[in-house]
């Protein structure tokens, strides 16, 4: 299944429920990744609140957002990420995202032998400041920083995937609510595209769904 991540992920995801969730779609596109890599196969297992990269002894680091487990080896690491708005009103949606590419990529240094099986890392960004909602999320810059990623890291394999939402304010309805400090409720998801990148170079990209 590692062989063709681009496509499992293609046809195996339920990114249909996705697309009928909005606001900060986190918990909802951290648990259809836990559901496709469980049901892919029996012997398939996930650590949620991934345990730190770091070194036990050193006492923790970042964590990711959850370790795909096979038969007992970690072989996947999963982030997901939103944009966001600071406290003082500033707008650094990618700073965010790339910090997230950084912490898959401290999970490749196999220094701590939980680590040493890896296979592969999945980094989905989605948006939740308006101005990613009125044009594609810019996964070209995602893809650059993942290769930089990966480059020392013979056969890794990252996955970068973005949902897109389209501005759409409501006039009506729950959605409609005002929620001063971020737009959650404006964007609709329609469109999920995905890059895979090995050994520093894109290897596929491809619509995995919807437009």
């Amino acid at each position: 299944m590692t062989n063709d991540l681009l496509t499992s992920l293609q046809k195996q995801v339920r990114w249909n429920t996705a697309f009928h969730t909005f606001g900060s779609n986190h918990n909802t596109l951290i648990g259809l990744l836990v559901d496709w890599w469980v049901s892919c196969e029996p012997h398939h297992e996930v650590i949620e609140g991934a345990p730190s990269f770091a070194l036990r002894a050193e006492g923790g680091g970042g964590v990711g957002d959850a370790i795909l487990v096979e038969q007992g080896l970690c072989k996947g690491v999963i982030e997901v990420e939103g944009g966001y708005v600071d406290a003082g009103g500033r707008e650094e949606p990618l700073k965010k995202y790339f910090y997230a590419i950084d912490r898959i990529g401290k999970y490749f240094i196999p220094e701590d032998p939980d680590w040493k099986d890896l296979e592969f890392g999945i980094f989905l960004a989605y948006p939740t400041v308006s101005k990613h909602m009125r044009m594609p999320l810019p996964i070209n810059e995602f893809v650059e920083k993942g290769k930089v990623v990966v480059r020392n890291h013979q056969g890794m394999q990252l996955v970068i995937l973005t949902l897109d939402k389209r501005w759409e304010p409501q006039t009506r309805g729950i959605r409609a609510r005002k929620n001063d400090s971020h737009d959650y409720y404006k964007g609709s998801p329609f469109r999920v595209t995905g890059v895979l990148i090995k050994d520093g170079g894109v290897k596929d990209s491809r619509t995995l769904a919807g437009v």
